[in-house]
């Protein structure tokens, strides 16, 4: 995770429903994530 936003993670919630199938995975992390802008040039 650090690699891809540049942030260390703290915390990760996962659940799943046994009726669907959905999955929700979040993941918090110490400090906002870099950004890069697409489309600019």
């Amino acid at each position: 995770m650090h690699e891809i936003t540049g942030a260390q993670p703290i915390s990760l919630h996962h659940d799943i429903s046994t009726r669907t199938g959905e999955e929700i995975v979040v993941i918090t992390l110490a400090e906002a994530p870099s950004i890069r802008e697409h489309g600019k040039r």
